[in-house]
């Protein structure tokens, strides 16, 4: 990546799209980066879709759209030297579907002959660790989940918890020129830098 200047009273961030995937006009991703944000963000996911796309580990995008739109993220990060962020991978955030994502980045790594520092954040938590909680009175349930039971936990295919930003700020004080997260809160995607520098009030 290009190391650069910042400006700590301005942080930039460029939203390419609200869903990985989706696509967006090549011509208004560069002009987006003609801009010289500070960030480039992009969440990968949605409740929406329902507990489908978590049971079963899929996307509601195709490989092929995540990787068109990855490329020109990464391409875009390589020529201002700013980092790339993306949440809630594979449609549901999954651990899983951190991984698919990550691997994509580095078929585009591999291919265009760039090397990135890639942060995976995960967000799955363990049915056990839940239950912990809930035998401690620290798990509240919300409508149907009020009374969840030990049963309930363990009969989850997959749990994943939505992160903040802070999580994503470790990941970019770290060095990551890449980051992939797990299940996250869209605003925490584009505050994180923000936050970061601490422009926020």
């Amino acid at each position: 990546m290009t190391a650069r200047k910042t400006n700590a009273d301005c942080v930039r961030v460029l939203a390419v799209s609200g869903f990985l995937g989706y696509g967006f006009p090549e011509e208004s991703f560069w002009r987006g980066i003609e801009a010289s944000p500070d960030l480039i963000a992009c969440d990968a996911g949605t409740n929406d879709a329902g507990a489908y796309y978590l049971g079963t580990g899929s996307s509601m995008t195709s490989r092929a759209a995540c990787q068109r739109d990855l490329t020109l993220m990464l391409d875009g990060a390589r020529r201002i030297g700013a980092p790339v962020v993306v949440g809630s991978a594979w449609t549901s955030g999954s651990d899983q579907g951190v991984d698919l994502l990550s691997d994509i980045v580095a078929e585009i790594a591999r291919s265009s002959g760039q090397t990135f520092r890639l942060a995976r954040v995960y967000s799955e938590v363990r049915p056990t660790e839940l239950d912990s909680l809930r035998s401690d009175g620290n798990l509240v349930g919300i409508g149907k989940t009020e009374n969840i039971t030990a049963e309930d936990l363990h009969a989850c295919t997959r749990i994943v918890c939505a992160m903040g930003a802070e999580p994503l700020i470790a990941a970019i004080e770290e060095g990551a020129d890449v980051v992939i997260a797990g299940r996250a809160s869209d605003a925490a995607l584009f505050a994180s830098l923000p936050l970061m520098r601490r422009v926020l009030r």
